[in-house]
């Protein structure tokens, strides 16, 4: 039989290793797991739980549920227990579900998993938005797909008019659309959207000008020796300004009009021009509609210059000049006028004909003493 004392000191050993001794628990499973939709973007997702008992760290784990996600699981170790229980997990697809839970880690012991919940990563809009001109009143919008998951986009045109204005649902399938009936010279404002779900991208928006229209009709109202008035009709369509090109032999220019005429100055008299109307609208040119030739009206021409005279011998006298520096028209001859003082009259008349009426001029006359 024990004894009183063997008794005592059985006793106060099984106390001693029991209090030395403690059995591993489970950790608690984390309470309100919660999607913070503020701060989800294209591609992360912020989740917010309570913390229930003690743990070491967090396990999040994010699971896709399309076929098509880049990673079908992405998971999130989170030591930071005591301080902040909002984790953010990134390098997810764009436009995606995704189912979302949290588990608790201690002493190398992992809870199960919470409760799940779901949220959707933002969509990305389309890239390489781009143009072309099918017709002089059609454009085709084209774009690259936009990268994750989506149903399709929206496309709209705020500046089109009638069903053309309406916001176009296109499958993702698509990647261009051709807009027909077109303003010539209008301004479009083109806006595409990616769709997946519930969810929009934000919107790709591109300015795009119709090409102007030519015009027509194009008359003479008045022509001068130093100015030519011309007039058309309006083209269709929308407008800002036309541009009025005059050339002529010896250079162009260019001329700006806001209205449906222009008046030419400072031209060159007897000279012949030609002219070309281009309709502006935007940065947009149209094709030049052509006019011309016009020549403007001659005035009498400008003095000769480097009159020169020189006698060979006592009977003769050569006189040689240049052309004038303004013509102002075509110089057909030369009058040359001789005299026996500055007194006496005029008694030999001369009228020459140059070969060519731009070079230096020279005549020969025998004179008799």
């Amino acid at each position: 039989m024990m004894t009183v004392l063997g008794f005592a000191v059985w006793l106060a050993l099984w106390c001693c290793l029991s209090l030395g001794t403690t059995t591993a628990q489970d950790p608690e499973v984390p309470a309100n797991l919660t999607a913070v939709s503020s701060q989800t973007t294209t591609t992360s997702i912020s989740v917010s739980w309570d913390v229930v008992g003690v743990a070491e760290e967090f396990l999040i784990y994010a699971t896709c549920q399309h076929a098509d996600c880049v990673n079908k699981t992405t998971s999130l170790h989170w030591n930071d227990c005591l301080e902040d229980t909002t984790a953010t997990i990134a390098d997810l697809t764009p436009g995606a579900f995704y189912s979302l839970a949290v588990a608790a880690q201690s002493g190398g012991q992992l809870s199960a998993d919470s409760t799940t919940v779901m949220e959707q990563t933002d969509p990305v809009p389309p890239t390489n938005v781009t143009f072309d001109l099918a017709n002089v009143t059609s454009l085709v919008v084209m774009w690259e797909q936009a990268e994750g998951v989506h149903d399709g986009y929206n496309l709209s045109c705020s500046s089109c008019e009638g069903e053309r204005g309406m916001p176009l649902f296109l499958p993702d399938t698509e990647d261009r659309y051709q807009y027909d009936g077109l303003i010539r010279g209008q301004m479009y404002n083109f806006s595409i959207i990616t769709v997946s779900g519930p969810k929009y991208s934000h919107p790709t928006e591109i300015l795009q000008f119709i090409d102007p229209a030519p015009v027509k009709g194009i008359s003479v109202l008045t022509t001068g020796s130093r100015n030519v008035s011309l007039e058309w009709q309006p083209p269709e369509g929308v407008y800002s300004h036309f541009i009025v090109k005059v050339t002529s032999d010896s250079g162009e220019d260019m001329v700006k009009s806001t209205s449906l005429n222009v008046t030419l100055v400072d031209l060159t008299p007897g000279t012949l021009y030609n002219f070309t109307v281009f309709t502006v609208s935007g940065d947009k040119e149209s094709e030049g509609t052509e006019y011309g030739p016009v020549r403007t009206l001659e005035e009498p021409p400008g003095p000769v210059s480097n009159l020169t005279l020189v006698a060979p011998s006592s009977t003769m006298l050569q006189v040689s000049w240049q052309p004038p520096s303004e013509p102002n028209g075509v110089i057909t001859s030369y009058t040359l006028r001789v005299r026996n003082s500055a007194v006496a009259e005029w008694n030999r008349t001369v009228t020459l004909v140059p070969a060519d009426p731009t070079t230096t001029v020279s005549y020969t006359m025998m004179m008799a003493c």
